[in-house]
């Protein structure tokens, strides 16, 4: 059975992202807990070892705060290693490939806003090998950090 939910997430990949990435994807984000006063950047890393996926909880070292949209995707080129391991699963279960899957299913389905301005949007840059997308989420709907704190047990909040 692992071998198929293995098998379905690479077929789901390969089928979001046009091409299997080389063993990696990266969910980047940044949750605004204090509205238009600040967030924190955060991220998961998914790495495909030989029969296991083994994923990553990362928080960069720079914030996205009060960067301007258009600069997002080279903050992320820049920072792709400026970041401090949070908490590392060395195996994810079935249920957390799948949890997983669900959340980028409803990224890769996520309409571009026409309203790309707000005083505390939200954001999540998805990278492969050979795709990235910037989603910009004014409206705070995507919350895909629910996902990924929930899968390592963390809830994140300001200190």
């Amino acid at each position: 059975m692992k071998k198929y939910i293995f098998i379905s997430l690479l077929m789901f990949l390969t089928n979001s992202f046009g091409q299997l990435p080389s063993d990696t994807l990266r969910v980047s984000y940044y949750k605004a807990i204090i509205g238009e006063f600040g967030g924190i950047n955060r991220g998961i890393i998914l790495i495909k070892t030989k029969n296991k996926y083994k994923a990553q909880y990362i928080g960069y070292k720079e914030s996205t705060y009060l960067i301007p949209n258009d600069s997002l995707i080279y903050y992320y080129k820049k920072n792709k290693n400026n970041y401090t391991l949070i908490k590392e699963i060395d195996s994810l279960s079935k249920n957390q490939i799948n949890t997983l899957n669900s959340g980028i299913i409803y990224i890769k389905q996520f309409k571009k806003e026409k309203n790309l301005y707000s005083n505390a949007p939200e954001h999540y840059y998805v990278k492969t090998e050979s795709f990235e997308r910037l989603i910009i989420d004014t409206g705070k709907t995507l919350k895909f950090y629910n996902i990924v704190e929930n899968i390592f047990g963390i809830e994140e909040k300001l200190k």
